[in-house]
């Protein structure tokens, strides 16, 4: 994520999924590693979901052009 650049919530789930993968390949409790497990899987549960949602990159854009009103 970039300054400047509005977040999407998709963007910000990858990264955190990426961070708590990460996190388990330096943990070696396994406890640890079971709760991470679990965070990793219901957060890429929420990717899908949210990839579901996204509109086509083509109709995001049609929804941002702004309409001409007489």
């Amino acid at each position: 994520m970039r300054r400047g650049k509005p977040p999407s919530a998709l963007d910000y789930v990858r990264v955190r999924i990426e961070w708590l993968q990460d996190e388990r390949a330096k943990n070696t409790d396994s406890t640890a590693q079971l709760v991470l497990d679990k965070s990793i899987f219901e957060l890429r549960e929420v990717e899908m979901l949210l990839e579901r949602e996204a509109p086509a990159p083509e109709e995001a854009a049609k929804r941002l052009k702004p309409t001409a009103t007489k």
